[in-house]
């Protein structure tokens, strides 16, 4: 089963990108946008999670920006590495990770004035 979760905003595409931008840096994802709307946030070494299991945890995550030319859009976080290869504990953190980097968007789109309700 893959989590997903959709925030809804109302902003200018690039007002969210540095949201999202700000948000992700503080953890020390590299962001890496595939086109405007599109987006994978990875943190860790697949090689050393390979090895090492939850003790080196590796984070994939999508981002996509939905309708982003209609003023009201939705940001959809994706979890695309589930933390198989850490075992039950590895999975828990990329759901826990996930559960907080939603938490920290919401407040960051609410902070800056776009996050509908």
């Amino acid at each position: 089963m893959t989590f997903e979760w959709d925030i809804p905003v109302s902003a200018e595409p690039s007002a969210i990108v540095a949201a999202i931008g700000a948000v992700f840096e503080r953890h020390n994802f590299k962001l890496t946008w595939e086109d405007r709307t599109t987006a994978t946030a990875e943190s860790g070494s697949k090689f050393l999670n390979f090895f090492a299991g939850s003790f080196a945890q590796y984070y994939k995550i999508g981002l996509r920006v939905m309708n982003p030319d209609q003023g009201e859009c939705t940001v959809r976080l994706e979890e695309v590495s589930r933390g198989w290869m850490g075992g039950l504990m590895g999975t828990a953190k990329t759901r826990a990770m996930l559960t907080e980097l939603r938490s920290e968007l919401e407040l960051a789109f609410s902070d800056a004035g776009i996050l509908r309700h």
